[in-house]
């Protein structure tokens, strides 16, 4: 009897092991089969807006250049940016001349899972048939472009033809108030400010702006003819704002206003107190 109940415990014993090494293996299925699942409904390795404007802005580029003389040339540009099998005219009939003298990356709107739509603006020069070269420039014109791109094989790629799209509408501003105006600075730092605009074109600010001031100035590429317009708003303390309407002359020979706001400090030395510029910006 005893050694038949020593058997039937080891019989127990192996069916308890058996029991727990299906479990076991059950649970091993089942989370391989979670961790594959997983795996497979992952999204897409992510792709930067910067990545699909800089393909996207490429390919514009290429999109909207075109000879007539050598159509052959558009097509082996674009091909290197579309899927394999892509007609690489994307549409063109092969006539006229056209070339982009530059183009800007706008916004990337995501329109699915490894999907995005980019905006690119170029500048554009046609021609027309005509004139001793055989070609007459037409002024440059805007062109907008919407560029569908596409994430494939770890590949950013253009996932077909773009399509042009409208100037986008400029919303209504209304600049805010400035503050009044501080006469007596004004008319004291007159003088100043034209010292300063000067030294501004010239990139000589090392006497005409506020100690510890990092201004990079115009570097000789125009020349200040005049200041039409000064005005040092009221403040407090030993800080102002101002406000400056300027005439510059250039090598091309034209002469052109631009307005300026300036931020002034008031500087004390040797018992003389003057307002110098240590911030410059457009008004």
């Amino acid at each position: 009897m005893a050694a038949a109940g020593r058997w039937t415990l080891q019989v127990l014993l192996w069916a308890a092991v058996l029991l727990v090494l299906a479990a076991g293996a059950q649970s091993i299925v089942r989370t391989v089969t979670t961790f594959r699942t997983a795996l497979l409904s992952v999204a897409p390795p992510p792709w930067g807006d910067a990545q699909a404007q800089r393909v996207a802005t490429a390919f514009a580029t290429d999109y909207l250049t075109w000879d007539s003389a050598d159509a052959a040339a558009r097509a082996r540009a674009l091909a290197p940016y579309l899927p394999a099998g892509t007609d690489p005219a994307l549409g063109w009939d092969g006539r006229g001349r056209q070339a982009v003298l530059f183009a800007i990356p706008g916004e990337v709107e995501r329109v699915g899972p490894g999907r995005a739509v980019v905006r690119v603006d170029a500048r554009v020069r046609q021609y027309q048939r005509g004139g001793a070269a055989g070609w007459t420039a037409l002024d440059p014109i805007w062109r907008h472009l919407a560029v569908p791109m596409a994430l494939a094989g770890g590949q950013v790629m253009v996932s077909g033809a773009p399509a042009y799209l409208g100037q986008t509408a400029v919303p209504a501003y209304s600049r805010p108030a400035d503050p009044g105006t501080d006469r007596a600075v004004t008319q004291a730092t007159i003088a100043d400010a034209e010292r300063f605009f000067f030294a501004y074109a010239a990139d000589r600010l090392g006497l005409v702006t506020a100690p510890g001031t990092m201004l990079t100035g115009l570097g000789g590429s125009v020349s200040f003819v005049g200041l039409d317009a000064w005005t040092v708003f009221a403040g407090t303390g030993d800080e102002r704002d101002a406000a400056a309407t300027v005439r510059w002359h250039d090598a091309s020979g034209a002469t052109y206003r631009q307005g300026y706001r300036l931020h002034l400090v008031r500087v004390i030395a040797h018992g003389a107190s003057r307002w110098l510029v240590d911030r410059i910006s457009s008004v």
